[in-house]
């Protein structure tokens, strides 16, 4: 599957910190900081129930 990258364009304003309403702000410029910061590769596992936002949080990572 190829994703256009209109998709990533279209994310950064709907996935901003700006407008997060699940409070991921704080925690999210943790973990983007930790791995910005890692020299090797890192693996992020999210476990939640469904509906928690498990698809949500990634895109906002990788929106901010």
């Amino acid at each position: 599957m190829t994703t256009d990258t209109s998709d990533f364009k279209r994310w950064e304003k709907q996935y901003s910190w700006e407008n997060c309403k699940l409070g991921n702000e704080q925690y999210g410029k943790f973990i983007s900081s930790y791995i910005k910061s890692q020299n090797k590769p890192v693996t992020l596992n999210i476990n939640g129930s469904w509906g928690i936002g498990k698809t949500h949080f990634p895109r906002q990572l990788h929106s901010n």
